[in-house]
C-alpha cells in the first residue's frame, strides 16, 4: 500500500516534468503472503456473543449476519436502519484519520454502497439494543455514547472476550464478515447473493476469497460427468438394431488393443 501510493505520487511528479524518472520503475516487491482467513462456526459466535460486554452484543451479532465491514458498520446512523421493513441502508463509513474517528459519507466502493435485509431475530437484536443504549446518531456508539473507536474496542473489549470464550486470540472483528460468507455458504447461497451481501465489487473477489470453501463442488461435478457418460452410453446402445455392434468399455478395448 504504502509503495502504491509512493508511486503514485512519482508517477505525477514525471507527468508535471518534476523529475525525470520515477524510482519506482522497475522494481519487483517482494511477495507478500497471504493470510489466513479465520471463521466462526453459528455455535462459536454465539459463545462470543455470550461472554461480550453487553452493550456489544448486538454489534458482533450484526456484523456476523449482515457481513459488514467494521467501518461501515460503527459509521451506521440509526435513520439508516428501517426495522419494520426489516432494512439498512450502508451509505458512508466511520473512518480514524490519524487516530481520530471522523464519519465519511462515502464506503469503500460504490458496489458498497447497498441495501440489506434484516433476519428476523436481528431485527429483534437491534430492537433491544436501540431501547436501552444512549440514543444519538448512530447505532453503534462507545459505551459512553461517543465514536466508537477500533483501537479501544479491540483492546477493552474484544480481546478480553475472545479470552473468556476460548476462541483464537488471533481472531480479528474483520473475520466476523469472513464468518458471514462461510455461513452463508454452508446453507446453499449462490455466489452471487454472497456478493451482493458483501459488497464486493466483483463476483472474482468473491469467489477468489471463499471459493475453498465450496469443497463439494468437484465431487459434484465428478458425480454429473459420471451421469453423463453413462447416460450417452445407453443412449448410443438403444440406437443400435439387434444384433448389432455392441458398446465395449473402455477396458476391454485397451485389452483388444493390446494397450
Amino acid at each position: 500500500m504504502c509503495y502504491q501510493i509512493l508511486k503514485s505520487i512519482l508517477d505525477g511528479a514525471v507527468a508535471s516534468r518534476l523529475i525525470a524518472e520515477s524510482p519506482c520503475k522497475r522494481i519487483v516487491l517482494p511477495r507478500v503472503p497471504n493470510s489466513e482467513n479465520l471463521y466462526l462456526t453459528a455455535e462459536e459466535v454465539e459463545r462470543l456473543a455470550a461472554v461480550v460486554d453487553p452493550h456489544f452484543q448486538a454489534l458482533v451479532y450484526t456484523a456476523v449476519y449482515l457481513g459488514c465491514r467494521w467501518g461501515e458498520l460503527v459509521g451506521l446512523k440509526a435513520d439508516r436502519l428501517d426495522l419494520l421493513r426489516r432494512q439498512v441502508r450502508i451509505v458512508g463509513t466511520l473512518e480514524e484519520i490519524h487516530g481520530v474517528p471522523e464519519y465519511v459519507e462515502e464506503t469503500k466502493s460504490s458496489a458498497s454502497r447497498r441495501m440489506l435485509t434484516i433476519p428476523a431475530f436481528l431485527v429483534e437484536i437491534l430492537a433491544a439494543h436501540l431501547q436501552r443504549g444512549p440514543g444519538g446518531t448512530f447505532v453503534f456508539t462507545a459505551k459512553e455514547g461517543g465514536l466508537l473507536r477500533r483501537s479501544n474496542f479491540r483492546r477493552r473489549y474484544w480481546k478480553p472476550a475472545l479470552e473468556r470464550a476460548g476462541l483464537d486470540t488471533a481472531l480479528r472483528f474483520h473475520d466476523l464478515r469472513h464468518t458471514c460468507a462461510s455461513l452463508l455458504i454452508a446453507k446453499g447461497a449462490h455466489p452471487k447473493e454472497i456478493q451482493a451481501r458483501l459488497g464486493h465489487a466483483s463476483i472474482t473477489t468473491t469467489l477468489n476469497t471463499y471459493g475453498h470453501l465450496w469443497p463439494s463442488l468437484g465431487a459434484q461435478l465428478d458425480e454429473a460427468m459420471d451421469r453423463a457418460f453413462h447416460e450417452a452410453r445407453a443412449n448410443v446402445a438403444s440406437m443400435w438394431p439387434a444384433g448389432g455392434p455392441e458398446v465395449i468399455s473402455m477396458s476391454e478395448r485397451s485389452r483388444e488393443s493390446g494397450l
